[in-house]
């Protein structure tokens, strides 16, 4: 079993907005349910300064799917005002977290055998050992490549 493992708390800015003047942040990692790396969260603040409903990078960013499917071909720029990444640093970026939600799904596929129930699942399907590799390697190489472009300060 993985031992218990801290967070990597942050939030970076990356820009207001386009349509709505909102200021966009994207928020750290943690590890969550004593199993697997949660994250990626995006922190939109109005303008007066509360914060509005958070969401997934990954709906926003990369998923070609809602009200954002657009945006995984354009650059923060196309996105926000005053874009804190340029190009090249954003689309590494969306690299990163792609493989981030890819892997923790996979950990979740090794840890309950899918999505709807892990009853009967044989040993190969619920693989514990694969649990921990893959967590692992997101905690080892992908938290720190994102923390690296993002150009932060681990906080712990």
């Amino acid at each position: 079993m993985i031992p218990k493992k801290h967070y990597y708390s942050f939030d970076v800015y990356l820009g207001k907005e386009k349509n709505s003047g909102h200021k966009i942040y994207l928020t750290g990692f943690k590890w969550d349910c004593s199993w697997y790396w949660d994250g990626g969260y995006l922190k939109y603040n109005f303008k007066n300064g509360k914060q509005a409903t958070h969401t997934h990078f990954n709906i926003v960013f990369i998923d070609k799917q809602g009200n954002h499917s657009y945006a995984i071909w354009k650059d923060l720029k196309d996105i926000v005002d005053d874009a804190q990444f340029d190009g090249n640093d954003w689309w590494r970026i969306k690299d990163l977290y792609k493989q981030f939600y890819i892997l923790k799904n996979a950990a979740e596929v090794f840890q309950y055998g899918g999505y709807c129930t892990s009853k009967n699942g044989s040993k190969e399907e619920l693989n514990q050992d694969m649990v921990d590799k893959i967590n692992t390697h997101i905690e080892n190489v992908i938290i720190p490549e994102i923390i690296k472009i993002l150009k932060i300060n681990n906080k712990e």
